[in-house]
């Protein structure tokens, strides 16, 4: 794995959004520190923005290998519970005539 990681933009998170789910402002920082956390790796092991860890390669180069790829995992899935916390919060749309607001 080579590090051209494309930045994702933040979770969003809004005070209306935090009323519903709160658990978001964690997430939202759980989502930077795992960002910032790969940058630092990739500071110290320049060489994985270029190639990939080798059996050979000092145990912190491949081990920050894989927390690099583990971080993307992370953020892949906090991206994915964000959208269904925002599907949960859409309102339903109705077929009942009795639920019109007018």
């Amino acid at each position: 794995m080579t590090a051209s990681r494309k930045l994702a933009p933040p979770l969003r998170c809004d005070p209306e959004r935090l009323v519903h789910a709160p658990e978001m402002a964690v997430l939202r920082v759980l989502d930077e520190a795992l960002e910032a956390a790969c940058f630092a790796l990739l500071a110290e092991h320049p060489s994985l923005v270029t190639e990939d860890a080798r059996r050979d390669d000092p145990a912190t180069l491949r081990f920050a290998q894989r927390l690099i790829r583990r971080a993307a995992l992370m953020e892949r899935d906090l991206r994915r519970y964000a959208a269904a916390v925002d599907d949960a919060l859409r309102p339903v749309a109705s077929d009942d005539p009795s639920e019109l607001p007018f």
